[in-house]
């Protein structure tokens, strides 16, 4: 056969090209140009394959892909399709049915108290000791009626009709008892 370099050039089928001319090597390979010096092949810049692809096809210059995962895939970890799962104590995500992850940040109930502690294991604000509230600046138990002094008894009120209580604490004024009248 010889030197055909300068004057042709082939491909897998022994089909003959002519310097100048572009033409695919293989079935799998990408385009060539002929040259004098032989084929001059460059490699196109491909699409990125995604990253849920699970079959990929390599009988073209560039891969295919073929099959997508029913899965979604964050932080490195692969979840079914509609499976919720948490990211911290906070954050709770949904692999949704377009395979994109949602996540939300979680909604705190207001505290039951004015004074919560933030624990170190918990995402909400904690009421360490039980419901409470202020009847001036001295936080009172909820559920208990608290002398301030001998004139005043205060009492945490409920807001709207659920367990939360009112910050401030209602007080009731009493007279002081005067001598009973014989």
């Amino acid at each position: 056969f010889g030197d055909y370099r300068g004057r042709w050039c082939i491909d897998d089928h022994g089909f003959v090209y002519g310097i100048g001319e572009l033409y695919y090597p293989s079935p799998s390979a990408c385009p060539c140009t002929c040259t004098v010096d032989g084929p001059v092949c460059v490699r196109p810049k491909c699409p990125r394959v995604h990253p849920r692809c699970t079959r990929i096809r390599y009988q073209a210059c560039c891969p295919v892909c073929e099959a997508m995962a029913r899965v979604c895939v964050y932080g490195g970890r692969t979840y079914r399709l509609l499976e919720e799962f948490r990211l911290s104590r906070c954050e709770r995500c949904r692999c949704g049915a377009n395979r994109e992850v949602y996540c939300s940040i979680s909604d705190c109930p207001a505290p039951q108290c004015v004074n919560p502690t933030y624990e170190p294991n918990h995402c909400c604000p904690v009421c360490r000791s039980g419901p409470n509230c202020f009847a001036g600046n001295r936080v009172i138990p909820a559920g208990e009626r608290v002398s301030i002094d001998e004139r005043t008894t205060c009492y945490c009120t409920y807001r709207d009709g659920t367990w939360h209580t009112h910050p401030q604490a209602t007080c009731e004024q009493h007279s002081k008892p005067g001598p009973t009248p014989s």
